[in-house]
């Protein structure tokens, strides 16, 4: 070991003292704290504390006025699915022709004008995260869309292609997510008419899977 990498030994343990490496650390959505790393007979253990983000973890990075000032409903697809489509329409009827807008995520978004969505373009993520706060409704196919419907206790839908037997067709992610938080009535066609969701008890039980998560990584990086 030369004088250069800031560590120190122990009891025959070489323990790494740079500031920089045990500063706290955001990563992917993570805050990563207590962090220390130590190497002992060849082998290196890394131990740290890691948090989950919330919504309010979201409040810095965008701007909280409204970009649109009218009642919307926020459509979220990639690959502007007809039935997506077409279903966003149905729940916009059912709330009383409520407009629906979508952010430009490929050319096929032209289809969407034929419904009468309005396309928006140069949507940033930060806007993405301003139209869906404020909306009145989000309709998805995606799992972000529907994930970040979650984070913000909005009403949703799960929008999307159909299967032989009427219901929208699988995707592990978000049929794994909806089935977590006990949301797995959100899809369209499966909906119990126009009740509200209770986030009451979807924070509670997401609290739990933080607390699971957390401890799971936490055990990975000790043991």
């Amino acid at each position: 070991m030369n004088n250069t990498e800031n560590a120190k030994i122990e009891e025959g343990v070489k323990e790494n003292t740079s500031k920089k490496l045990l500063e706290d650390k955001k990563y992917k959505g993570m805050t990563i704290k207590n962090i220390q790393l130590k190497a002992e007979g060849g082998i290196s253990k890394l131990t740290a504390t890691v948090q989950n983000e919330t919504k309010e973890d979201y409040s810095g990075l965008y701007d909280k006025e409204r970009i649109l000032k009218e009642k919307y409903i926020f459509l979220y697809t990639i690959n502007y699915d007809e039935d997506a489509l077409k279903q966003t329409v149905r729940v916009a009827e059912r709330m009383g022709g409520c407009k629906i807008v979508t952010p430009f995520t490929g050319y096929s978004a032209i289809k969407a004008k034929k419904y009468g969505i309005k396309v928006m373009w140069d949507v940033a993520p930060d806007a993405f995260l301003n139209l869906i706060e404020n909306a009145e409704c989000v309709c998805s196919n995606s799992f972000h869309g529907i994930a970040f419907s979650i984070i913000f206790k909005k009403e949703f839908y799960r929008v999307g292609a159909m299967d032989q037997t009427g219901k929208i067709k699988k995707d592990d992610r978000i049929d794994n997510i909806l089935n977590w938080c006990g949301l797995s009535n959100r899809n369209y066609g499966e909906t119990n008419g126009n009740r509200k969701i209770d986030y009451i008890r979807v924070e509670h039980t997401l609290n739990t899977l933080r607390n699971r998560s957390n401890q799971y990584i936490y055990n990975m990086l000790v043991k």
